[in-house]
């Protein structure tokens, strides 16, 4: 019998295209998603990256009029939402609760002009500067606020941003974490969705398996800050993997996941046959969000697949576009896919290392295609619904 602890660490990126565009990524189903652009004037400080108060009583919008204050109050961060709290390309996104801060169009640039942002690369701990930055994208009746934080190139995907505000009698401060892109913060976990990599429950003799931790609130991976155990014959966990050895007895084994807050939860697998061809349980993968204007798409479609982010359906203003497709980011720039006839700009849409599937491919209830990159062939399998 073997048992077995790991911390398995899962990252997320995001895309800047070529055309400029910052695409976004939505968790909830339905979630209309569109390019945003880039701030036509932000606030800029190359040499210092930051911007120091000024003094500027008139612009100041503090309501005790720009006075010090020994209050102090932490950046309402919010991790998740429509957008999310990430790094994209040389963008970073932090979305903020508005609710006491009251940031608007109106008043947002004197905010800016009271807002310190300073950046630090996390892997040499050396400062990075700050092209610029701004307060936009705003929630429904502003009850949210993005400071769109911008770099001068997209190297650095695992650093922290200090950040503080100067804002009704206040000063809020906050320290946001990143690594490969991702937003890492603490929080009181609730409960733990697990599941694994490709969403099969069963595995073969023989092969392997990545398990995915996130939370029920945020549906923030988690996994890095869980330890696996499992105590079965023939059955390893080692990096991100559940190893089945040839020999492993067939039937079924219980994985145990322990959060670093105590909770715990168990996930049940089936060891089956050698070569024993595995489906995906899609009751475990979300449909996808539509962002293609056309409400026919929503809570129609689900992807999986060995990709590196999955976008949303989407209907972009590209020349030559010919429909809407499901819009996912591999690793490196794409050659080829093996989806309908293998034709770009007549089954998919290539975008250097994103491509847009279009949705007339999919007339069955699963089709799987490869989507070959600089690193080779990649597996993907898309679920319809309204299927055959």
């Amino acid at each position: 019998m073997k048992k077995s602890k790991l911390f398995l660490a899962v990252a997320s990126s995001a895309l800047i295209l070529s055309s400029g565009f910052f695409l976004s990524c939505s968790d909830d189903a339905g979630d209309d998603v569109s390019p945003v652009t880039k701030p036509s004037e932000p606030i800029s400080d190359d040499e210092n990256n930051s911007v120091p108060e000024d003094g500027n009583q008139n612009e100041n919008p503090d309501e005790n009029g720009g006075q010090d204050s020994a209050t102090e109050a932490a950046l309402p961060i919010i991790p998740k939402g429509a957008n999310s709290t990430k790094i994209e390309g040389a963008g970073i996104w932090i979305y903020l609760d508005n609710s006491e801060l009251k940031i608007s169009g109106a008043n947002a640039a004197a905010f800016a002009k009271k807002t310190t942002v300073t950046l630090t690369d996390s892997t040499d701990n050396s400062s990075v500067p700050v092209k610029s930055f701004q307060f936009d994208d705003y929630g429904p009746n502003e009850s949210t606020v993005r400071l769109m934080i911008l770099m001068n190139d997209a190297a650095h995907t695992t650093l922290k941003a200090n950040i503080s505000i100067r804002a009704n009698g206040k000063n809020y401060a906050g320290t946001a974490k990143f690594k490969n892109g991702a937003y890492k913060f603490d929080f009181a976990v609730e409960d733990l969705i697990v599941n694994t990599s490709t969403s099969a429950l069963e595995v073969p003799q023989g092969e392997s398996i990545g398990l995915i931790v996130t939370d029920t609130v945020y549906k923030t991976d988690i996994t890095e800050d869980c330890v696996f155990e499992v105590d079965a014959e023939g059955i390893l966990i080692e990096e991100n993997m559940l190893k089945v050895s040839e020999s492993a007895p067939e039937g079924d084994i219980t994985v145990k996941v322990t959060h670093k807050s105590g909770i715990s939860k168990t996930l049940a697998l089936k060891i089956v046959a050698s070569g024993t061809k595995v489906g995906i349980n899609w009751d475990s993968v979300n449909w996808l969000g539509n962002g293609s204007g056309d409400g026919k798409n929503t809570d129609k479609y689900k992807i999986k697949g060995d990709v590196k982010e999955i976008v949303n359906i989407q209907k972009p203003g590209w020349e030559n576009l010919k429909e809407a497709g499901i819009f996912v980011v591999m690793n490196s720039g794409i050659s080829e896919c093996s989806l309908g006839s293998g034709t770009d700009k007549t089954d998919f849409y290539i975008q250097g290392a994103g491509i847009l599937l279009y949705l007339s491919n999919f007339t069955q209830k699963e089709t799987e295609f490869t989507i070959t990159d600089t690193t080779g062939p990649h597996t993907v399998t898309v679920y319809f619904a309204d299927g055959n």
